[in-house]
């Protein structure tokens, strides 16, 4: 082929580009000179790719990767899988055509087109039998529509204490519709409004038969138009045999999509329209529980069936599509769309006239109070499901039928509650926490869940049981508790306590006169004067009174108004151990579980001075550097001094290679000192912080072996570095608190708590879990020790902080705990058959310090806890008489083998000879009592005086010993303890 390359030209003639030359297409041999006449231009047509490998290559490439994405969408649920090989084929030769035609979108859709249709029929030639016979047999294993509607349910889970009072219940209640004339024409006509328009046949259109095919070509055709999934296809067949046959989506075998069509059709072969809708609604959840409309209607209206109206019809129907989330007791505005959107599919398919859709959808919810759950075990229940959850996979737990067997009692657990309710009472009268405030309420205030408000009581029913207290909140809102809930806050006032004991006066003198009257035979004695009544319990606010409260949830079916609870005044907490088992017998977290299910048992908090038994004194008398009364030195034993003291101590580098010096001087309560010796147990039941800092800086017990028995007797939170972990410098739980105190109680063998007993099916069959195994009980600490600690701790009630409980008729060990600012207290209390600990304090870590003149401590707050819950035990024979109580559970017991008692010289810390019958003895470890009397030092004349110097040099004796302490430095204290350093 010639190129203009091969034409004439000369060098310097015409330089126009060869390609640009205008040629002519005349036959060679004419006028060359002639003109050439120009053709008009055509437009140009896209020319077609030369490179046909790189296009077959990506078609080759779309036609492979475009199915496999398509058949592993399709095998995660409809089954694809089953018929991949022969659906490549023509979606390949597909894609292939029209990609080669500029048209790839196109291409891509046909192709997927294609690859459906194949595989659809693949299925329905090559596995439609296999389906059939599976399908057969599930239709043929059904039962009659009454019999499929009683079909066993999901089983309730329930909770019991362990004397078997039942605690807590996740109900399943279930009421049969037997007839399809039960059922109401609007809450028929609601599910089918909403669910499945196609059900039945009616205004000439046929109705399906199980599949609805227009439903789920308009389904498909809203995900394509709209990107994301919409109305969906199933009909109430396919829902009925998704409920009874227990298909799941992704887990079918055979393709879930495929075998619910195939289940549908056969089970409308088998049954009738009105006997599928009695299953569906037999099998419908509803929310709280509740299966069925006869119980759901009774649940959350209380009315029967047949009465609901139609606004209550379509909120049930609009439940089936997610019963706890659309509970409108719970979740009143997505409840209220839901609803709104069942009456206008409704409006829209006829079945109810405008006016009837308005009316409705303008009614209110009408709800009636749900039964609320009891405070006695809550907090309990919370912490064992909490086991449950990591202990049980999730259907089991959603399958429920279980009963799980707790070691709380219940009557300990409710003695413990009234105890908490009454000493907070006690609190908030002496401090007037609970005093109205002088306050306004704003203009405008955040009303949101968790939020703090100020509200003025506007209405105070007369039902301490059943009635409410409302509160303004402002802005139109109102805020309401049930007054139950509320038992704390009802008092007897100082007027009406004093008009009964007037009352109680003069009916005693009335009573007199009567009975003189009765000795005289002629005299009209008259009748016998009435006793007057005592005193009524008042609640403590009335209509006008402002009081602080905080925002829980709105309240179903009222609008503009908002469950609150007050915050006023302290909380507290109390848990009852049992050392032997360490089994939890009480668990109370609050003053009431209903309003707040808070777990402060559980919560991280200040142990102030309750660390000081099991840290400093544990480690002082276990590495026997220590005994009850000083040193342990069996000739001259040294008391310790009470007076400012200065710790110097060294805190290493992370990394290994250094430390730093610090200081640390804490301070007595209150500032005070003794100036003198001190014996360990003396500055024990005083809580001495000076004896505690001098015991935990002694240069052979170091806070390193503090933290160590601490973790030996159960301790299992952080700890400070530092000394001041000796009074409380950390955070623990009051579980973790009781826990380590058990080991005290049994000896020294240390178990976590324990607080599921057993679980059983509802068949009576064992379900075993970690949590239901006995403690791994392991011994940390001799008996002895734990004996001559415990021996020290009783001298807490009987000449410390703890007195309240001297004359308790058994030998209680306690220890109170304070801590800075009284922001937490504290009391332990120990016997061989229970440790009870108890806090009180503010959740927001306030001083417990309101009008009185002293802030609260641990013997005022968190001992009458304790002592009320003790005294209700012994009232109730739980630690039998005293007569038939075994010897070792009568003060603990007997000195066991390795602790020494001696007749005792506490003022010099030596043995004590003497003739009496009963001296004063004191207990020793073995091998740390005294072992020689105390002898007077012999006068000696010290002759004339000796100088040196000019000066007069008294000599020393050297049979009298000095103790030697650091330098003090005085840090004024308010309280038992004190922050890190």
């Amino acid at each position: 082929m010639a190129s203009w390359m091969d034409e004439d030209f000369e060098l310097g003639g015409d330089d126009t580009p060869p390609s640009k030359k205008t040629t002519s297409s005349r036959p060679a041999g004419r006028d060359k000179t002639r003109p050439v006449r120009e053709r008009r231009p055509k437009k140009e047509k896209p020319s077609r790719p030369k490179d046909e490998r790189g296009l077959f290559s990506r078609a080759l490439t779309w036609g492979i990767v475009w199915p496999a994405i398509l058949i592993w969408l399709g095998a995660m649920g409809l089954g694809f899988w089953l018929y991949w090989p022969l659906a490549l084929p023509p979606t390949f030769l597909a894609f292939l055509s029209f990609k080669l035609r500029r048209r790839p979108f196109t291409a891509i859709f046909l192709s997927g087109i294609i690859t459906a249709a194949m595989g659809a029929l693949c299925v329905l030639v090559f596995f439609r039998p296999v389906l059939e016979h599976v399908a057969a047999k599930f239709v043929q294993d059904l039962p009659d529509v009454q019999a499929a509607s009683e079909v066993e349910q999901p089983g309730t889970l329930e909770v019991y204490s362990h004397d078997k009072v039942l605690l807590w219940q996740r109900p399943t209640y279930y009421t049969p519709v037997v007839s399809y004339e039960e059922l109401p024409a609007h809450l028929v006509q609601a599910i089918i409004s909403s669910e499945d328009e196609n059900f039945l046949e009616r205004d000439g259109v046929s109705a399906h038969n199980g599949v609805d095919l227009k439903g789920i070509a308009r389904a498909a055709v809203y995900v394509l138009k709209h990107r994301h999934s919409g109305p969906g296809g199933s009909t109430i067949s396919m829902q009925v045999v998704k409920n009874i046959a227990g298909l799941e989506k992704g887990k079918g075998k055979l393709g879930y999509k495929l075998a619910q069509w195939l289940l549908a059709w056969k089970l409308e072969d088998k049954f009738s329209k009105q006997d599928i809708m009695i299953l569906y609604w037999n099998w419908a959840y509803l929310g709280g529980g509740r299966v069925g409309p006869i119980e759901a209607s009774k649940f959350y209206w209380g009315k029967d069936l047949s009465e609901l109206t139609l606004a209550q019809c379509a909120m049930l129907a609009g439940m089936v599509q997610s019963p706890e989330r659309l509970r409108p007791d719970r979740h009143p505005e997505a409840a209220r769309v839901r609803r709104a959107y069942v009456l206008n599919r409704m409006h829209h398919e006829g079945f109810i006239t405008t006016a009837q859709r308005d009316e409705a959808l303008s009614e209110e919810f009408n709800l009636i109070d749900q039964p609320q759950e009891g405070d006695e075990g809550g907090w309990a229940k919370d912490m064992a499901l909490s086991i449950l959850e990591e202990s049980l996979d999730k259907d089991t737990l959603r399958r429920g039928g279980i009963r799980v067997y707790l070691t709380i009692n219940s009557e300990r657990q409710r003695e413990a509650r009234d105890a908490i309710v009454h000493q907070l009472a006690e609190v908030d009268e002496r401090q007037g926490f609970a005093d109205p405030l002088h306050k306004s309420i704003p203009q405008s205030q955040v009303v949101k869940p968790a939020s703090l408000v100020l509200a003025k009581v506007q209405k105070v029913e007369d039902d301490p049981e059943n009635g409410f207290l409302y509160l303004d909140l402002g802005g139109g809102l109102t805020g309401q508790i049930r007054l139950r809930n509320l038992s704390r806050y009802y008092r007897i006032s100082e007027e009406d306590r004093n008009a009964y004991k007037k009352a109680q006066k003069q009916w005693q003198r009335d009573l007199r006169k009567w009975e003189r009257a009765q000795k005289k035979a002629k005299a009209k004695s008259g009748e016998k004067p009435t006793e007057p009544e005592p005193a009524k319990e008042r609640f403590r606010w009335s209509p006008g009174d402002v009081i602080q409260a905080q925002v829980i949830e709105p309240v179903a079916g009222k609008k503009n108004h908002v469950w609150v609870r007050p915050e006023m005044g302290p909380q507290a907490a109390m848990v009852h151990l049992d050392p032997q088992t360490h089994e939890i017998r009480a668990l109370v977290c609050g003053d009431s579980y209903s309003l707040s299910r808070y777990n402060r048992c559980l919560s991280a908090l200040q142990p102030g001075s309750t660390f000081k038994p099991l840290g400093v004194y544990l480690t002082a008398l276990d590495m026997k550097v220590f005994t009850p009364w000083g040193t342990a030195d069996r000739v001259a034993p040294q008391r310790l001094i009470d007076e400012p003291y200065t710790c110097h101590y060294r805190i290493p580098w992370a990394d290994g290679k250094g430390f730093d010096e610090k200081e640390w001087s804490p301070g007595n309560y209150g500032g005070k000192y003794r100036e003198g010796p001190m014996t360990l147990r003396e500055g024990l039941a005083g809580s001495v912080n000076s004896i505690a800092a001098q015991l935990i800086c002694h240069e052979d017990i170091g806070y390193e072996m503090v933290t160590n028995t601490l973790r030996r007797v159960g301790i299992t939170s952080a700890l400070a570095q530092g000394p001041s972990i000796a009074l409380g410098g950390s955070e623990v739980s009051p579980l973790e608190l009781a826990t380590a105190y058990a080991t005290v109680a049994s000896g020294g063998i240390h178990a976590k708590w324990r607080l599921i007993d057993h679980i059983e099916s509802l068949g009576g069959d064992e379900i075993e879990i970690e949590a239901t195994l006995p403690s791994v009980r392991k011994r940390e600490f001799s008996e002895a020790v734990m004996w001559l600690l415990r021996n020290m701790m009783r001298s807490v009630v009987t000449d410390g902080s703890g007195a309240r409980l001297k004359n308790f008729p058994l030998p209680v060990a306690g220890k109170t705990g304070t801590t800075n600012q009284s922001k937490s207290t504290w009391f332990i209390g120990v016997l061989p058959e229970a440790v009870v600990v108890s806090w009180v304090g503010f959740d927001n870590a306030a001083p417990l310090k309101g009008r009185a003149r002293r802030a609260e401590t641990g013997a005022s707050a968190a001992l009458p806890i304790v002592k009320s819950a003790l005294e209700s035990m012994w009232n109730a024979g739980f630690f039998g008489s005293t007569e038939d109580r075994p010897e070792e559970l009568n003060g603990f017991g007997p000195p066991p083998e390795g602790v020494v008692c001696v007749p005792f010289d506490f003022e010099h810390g030596m043995l004590l000879e003497t003739d009496e019958p009963d001296p004063p003895k004191e207990c020793f470890l073995e091998g740390t009592e005294p072992t020689e009397p105390y002898v007077e030092p012999t006068s000696v004349d010290p002759g004339p005086p000796f100088i040196q110097d000019g000066e007069v040099v008294t000599p020393m004796l050297d049979n009298v010993p000095k103790m030697i302490l650091p330098d003090a430095g005085v840090d004024q204290a308010d309280d038992e303890d004190l922050p890190p350093p």
